[in-house]
Order: C-alpha cells, then structure tokens, then sequence
C-alpha cells in the first residue's frame, strides 16, 4: 500500500524519481527500493514525505482514506471556490455512480 500511495503521491507532482529522491536527500535506489515495495522508508524519512506532499503519515501509509488540504491563512473569499469546487466534484460522483 505504501509504495503504490507513494508513487500516486510523486507522479502527481511530476517528478522523476531521480528528482524526488533529491529532494529527500536519498540515493535514487534507495528511494526506488520503497516505491517498489523492497525496503520501507525510516520515521523521520516518512514524516519528511508527509510533510512534502501536505499529508498525515497514516495516509500516507494506508491507514487512513481522507487527506486534508492545509487552508492556514487563506481568507472566506479565498476559499470560497475551493469549497465550490470540492462540492462540484462530489456531485459528480454522486451523479456517476447512479
């Protein structure tokens, strides 16, 4: 679950696993190891990663199905078509699977 999360989580920012591997100071085998499910990641890596893409480390490894997005400091007017957005795409959910 972890490793299929985390490469869902990295291709949506498109990076290359060369760049993403960089950004979290490790070698680029040792980050494909965790993407492909042969080694897991240590604590203070697994909170780094969370922390980079705005998640909790139970979502992150699977415990979890909800993300939050951090508003911290975004004003009513600001998160008004956030929330009209959000609430367009659950009813097309809804809609879909009728």
């Amino acid at each position: 679950m972890f490793s299929e999360q985390l490469k869902k989580l990295r291709e949506s920012t498109n990076l290359s696993q060369s760049q993403f591997s960089n950004r979290l100071n490790v070698a680029k085998q040792t980050y494909c190891n965790w993407e492909n499910g042969n080694a897991m990641p240590s604590i203070s890596k697994l909170i780094m990663i969370a922390d980079y893409f705005g998640i909790s480390v139970d979502f992150l490894l699977g415990r979890e199905n909800q993300t939050t997005l951090d508003i911290t400091g975004l004003t009513e007017e600001e998160l008004a078509p956030i929330r009209q957005l959000i609430y367009n795409l659950k009813n097309q959910q809804k809609k879909s699977g009728d």
